[in-house]
């Protein structure tokens, strides 16, 4: 069971990177949120297989404990998860958060951020309007 847990996030990342591949008009920033989100996912690799198979040297008696498997899953994920939320509140402020996948799974979530009502409804129109004219201002200045 532990394994599959731990394959789910690598298949996710593979299907996120696939769909920003796949982008025809991707946000000028987007490449930075991809490459950082699989920086995280080799650290997750690279401390899991130290902390799996490194241990037997050091203590043969955790060799196979899964906790040492799930301790840098966890840990990635959620700083993941953090550094996402992040960016989604950023873009959200500058009305380009439901451009992405996970902007608009964190709009479903949550509803949290600056055009966030009492009532927990977003305000979709405002930041309609907001992504509206970030595209008109880099059209203008393309020309």
């Amino acid at each position: 069971v532990l394994m599959v847990a731990v394959a789910v996030p690598g298949t996710v990342a593979a299907i996120l990177n696939s769909h920003y591949l796949a982008q025809r008009d991707p946000l000028p920033d987007e490449w930075l949120v991809q490459h950082f989100r699989c920086g995280i996912g080799a650290g997750i690799s690279v401390y899991t297989a130290f902390l799996a198979f490194g241990a037997v040297n050091w203590v043969p008696v955790l060799a196979f404990n899964p906790v040492l498997w799930a301790i840098p899953t966890v840990l990635g994920v959620t700083y993941m998860v953090h550094h996402q939320w992040q960016n989604f509140l950023t873009r959200e402020r500058r009305g380009l958060a439901l451009k992405t996948n996970a902007g608009a799974l964190f709009a479903r979530l949550g509803r949290y951020g600056p055009n966030a009502s009492a009532d927990g409804s977003t305000d979709v129109a405002a930041g309609a309007d907001a992504s509206a004219r970030v595209e008109r201002r880099a059209r203008a200045r393309q020309r």
